[in-house]
């Protein structure tokens, strides 16, 4: 496999994941939604807290492939 194949398909993956997140997060997120508000009284803040929770996990999934990415034997 060549180096530009394994990029597209590194790419691939994580639009594949993303898409996946998405989907699933636009399942749950009136419920997820309605918890966060009997919390906290502020729309503004739940909105802020799902915000920076899908952007860290995203983060997170980014880092980690890029973690395991260099430790592959060639």
């Amino acid at each position: 496999m060549t180096a530009q194949a394994g990029r597209g398909r590194v790419l691939f993956g994580f639009w594949l994941l993303g898409y996946a997140l998405g989907f699933v997060a636009y399942l749950v997120r009136v419920p997820f939604i309605i918890a966060l508000e009997e919390l906290f009284s502020s729309s503004v803040i739940v909105g802020a807290m799902i915000s920076g929770l899908a952007g860290s996990i995203v983060m997170l999934a980014v880092l980690y492939v890029w973690s395991h990415a260099g430790s592959q034997p060639h």
